[in-house]
């Protein structure tokens, strides 16, 4: 195939966060969220895993997440928990543990792109 030019599960993203994402931290460009492969610099393109199973910290909003639940990434904030998907949060894949009501812990994450 000629006209394709990447396999699109790195891709390179702007941190414009204002701080420094540590490794595996969160790095948001517009609706787009990655996890950072390495410590990413504010206002510095670097690449982003968008696809892979991720330990993180995960926010319950609704009564409790179970395995297999959908998470989604507040984009304001990269804050990943189970919030309904609306304007400035968007989907960001499954939860592979389980977190109590109102708690947030880490946990293993499905990052779907």
């Amino acid at each position: 195939m000629i006209n394709k030019t990447g396999i699109g599960n790195i891709l390179p993203l702007l941190n414009s966060s204002g701080v420094a994402v540590a490794s595996g931290g969160v790095v948001v460009e517009g609706n787009l969220v990655g996890i950072a492969t390495k410590t990413h610099p504010n206002n510095v393109r670097q690449d982003c895993d968008m696809s892979g199973v991720f330990d993180l910290p995960v926010t319950d909003t609704a009564g409790g997440i179970a395995i297999g639940d959908v998470l989604t990434c507040t984009l304001a904030t990269g804050v990943i928990s189970d919030a309904a998907v609306a304007a400035g949060v968007v989907f960001f894949g499954h939860a592979l543990g389980t977190v109590d009501a109102g708690a947030t812990a880490t946990i293993p994450t499905r990052k779907v792109y």
